[in-house]
């Protein structure tokens, strides 16, 4: 049975391709993360497994739970040949990218994607030019409750790299990471510059999507009849950032939590079960805080001009260019990856 890990980045049409591709294709036995929603797997142990044993779970916590984990993928598998499935796969951004600072090392994950799938497992990996990513990424930060100005967050990135995801930035890093374990051959590095023009829309190849017909060929099979590719979870805009940021800074959720409070707890509420913690009454409590706030800032961005300042320290903006830039000639020189131009002229 042919398998893939999609693992992101985010903020790659990610959403878009779980949703309406991944999941939908005859020839693709999804597990998930897109199984009829944006937080749901094929079933809550595959949830179990992809939203707290890879992501969170200490070395011990996982050890207890391996055995368990690898039979689940199995039958998995075994279902996957019953239905004559072509693939099977998962997907998951937060794989390449830690979200919070709660989540363990992508090395680690990485790890534990190969004792669960194995080696024979193809890997995708969809990247970004960094300054666009990161301003996205703020966009998506503000969306989850961070109360931060962008150049507090652009501080935070720099200041504490050794904690948070500034690595993550690093594409041949990532590259490294799972080449050395699943193979040069089954890494397949995708810039999603190469698939999106300059006004956003998707890229055709004849009449085909690009994008598609590039993991069709990956995966080996047919391109779906009538197929688009909708927006799925929009950005922001910057007048609806400005406003939800004034909202984050009184009316505290996930990322505007105390750090020992859990973000996203409503992804891991079926760890929550299976360990019985009872001190949590409503799973999506800070679901329910962000959509009030977000209806609120997309109307007071309708009356009020003020938009969010991507303003950078120089100092921050300089270094961050410089490193960055040299991961990508790495990645590109080292692997004989093409990327766009743009990655070697970051601009923050």
């Amino acid at each position: 049975m042919k398998k893939f890990i999609h693992i992101g980045l985010p903020k790659t049409l990610s959403s878009a391709l779980q949703l309406e591709f991944f999941s939908k294709h005859q020839d693709i036995h999804f597990l998930g993360v897109g199984n009829g929603s944006l937080i749901d797997y094929i079933d809550d142990e595959v949830n179990f497994v992809f939203e707290t044993l890879l992501l969170y779970a200490k070395d011990i916590y996982f050890s207890e739970h391996k055995e368990k984990t690898i039979n689940k993928i199995n039958s998995q598998i075994d279902i996957a040949k019953y239905e004559n499935k072509k693939i099977l796969g998962v997907s998951s951004e937060w794989l390449s990218f830690n979200l919070s600072p709660d989540m363990i090392d992508n090395s680690i994950k990485s790890k534990r994607l190969y004792d669960l799938f194995g080696d024979d497992t193809k890997i995708i990996i969809f990247i970004r030019n960094q300054a666009n990513l990161l301003k996205s990424l703020y966009g998506q930060y503000i969306r989850e409750g961070l109360p931060l100005s962008y150049y507090e967050f652009m501080n935070y990135i720099h200041n504490f790299k050794d904690r948070n995801f500034y690595f993550d930035l690093h594409f041949d890093k990532t590259f490294e990471n799972y080449s050395r374990l699943f193979g040069l051959k089954n890494i397949h590095v995708l810039p999603i510059e190469d698939y999106i023009n300059k006004d956003k829309t998707l890229i055709k190849d004849g009449s085909n999507i690009k994008l598609i017909n590039e993991l069709c060929n990956i995966f080996d099979i047919t391109y779906p009849k009538n197929f688009t590719l909708p927006i799925v979870n929009p950005s922001l805009t910057k007048k609806e950032m400005y406003q939800k940021l004034l909202i984050n800074k009184e009316n505290r959720h996930d990322f505007g939590n105390l750090i020992f409070e859990h973000s996203n707890i409503h992804r891991s509420r079926e760890y929550f079960k299976k360990e019985g913690v009872t001190s949590i009454n409503d799973y999506f409590k800070d679901i329910k805080t962000k959509r009030i706030a977000l209806k609120k800032a997309k109307k007071n961005a309708l009356i009020d001009s003020n938009e969010i300042d991507f303003q950078i320290d120089n100092n921050v903006k300089n270094k961050l260019e410089e490193e960055l830039i040299k991961s990508n000639e790495k990645l590109s020189k080292k692997y004989n990856i093409k990327l766009p131009e743009s990655y070697f002229q970051l601009n923050f």
